[in-house]
């Protein structure tokens, strides 16, 4: 629903399979961003349309958790690329109370990558203001039988389809409300965070249930 071409002179960054978004090389990605293993593990590597995202991304800066690091070297699309790796606590959760300032040492779980990853550089390399996209937090993706509101991209490229199906327990898990909550509880963790530091982020997104942030309108923002 964003006409995210607007963004093309803003810093950007795009989690997960937004490589596969058709309108990708003309927003110039600033950053790209994956925590969960499952991104690169299953099937054995990066599924083949997100690798072919990744040989357009050439002036990305690419993030991703250590143990990404021996998929990443058997990456054709991945050499020469500038890519870092943080050190993932998974054993201190953002909703309890810690957030990140210094990437260089170490991230906390936020339970999404988002928060993982995302804020906390933006935080590091000192962005003052924050406006996220698509960051719904309700796991609606099945409002339709045929799932054709759920992606922005063709599902049928999706080689992970155990992880993005639906129905798949996982998703399930995700979509309770005890997920949701420490999610959203993890983003008032965040909340806080930056603005102790004189600093802002707000919902630019459509719907979903993220309401911790005040919300504004995509369009006015240009």
């Amino acid at each position: 629903m964003h006409d995210l071409t607007k963004l093309v002179h803003e810093k950007k960054f795009a989690t997960n399979l937004f490589p596969l978004h058709p309108d990708l090389e003309k927003i110039h990605l600033d950053y790209y961003c994956a925590s969960d293993p499952r991104n690169w593990t299953v099937g054995g590597g990066f599924p083949s349309a997100l690798r072919a995202g990744f040989a357009k991304l050439s002036d990305c800066l690419f993030f991703f958790w250590r143990p990404a690091a021996q998929v990443v070297r058997r990456t054709p699309e991945l050499r020469r690329r500038n890519v870092y790796y943080l050190n993932f606590d998974l054993r201190n959760w953002v909703y309890k109370g810690v957030f990140s300032t210094d990437v260089s040492r170490r991230v906390f779980c936020g339970h999404t990558v988002i928060i993982d990853f995302c804020l906390p550089l933006a935080f590091y390399f000192g962005f003052k203001e924050i406006y996220l996209l698509g960051c719904d937090c309700d796991y609606q993706v099945d409002q339709a039988p045929d799932y054709s509101q759920a992606y922005f991209y063709d599902k049928s490229l999706d080689e992970r389809s155990i992880y993005y199906n639906p129905r798949d327990p996982i998703y399930k898990r995700k979509g309770d409300s005890d997920h949701v909550a420490v999610m959203l509880a993890s983003y008032a963790v965040v909340k806080k965070a930056f603005e102790a530091n004189g600093r802002k982020i707000y919902n630019a997104g459509y719907g979903g249930a993220l309401e911790v942030f005040e919300r504004v309108n995509y369009v006015d923002l240009f």
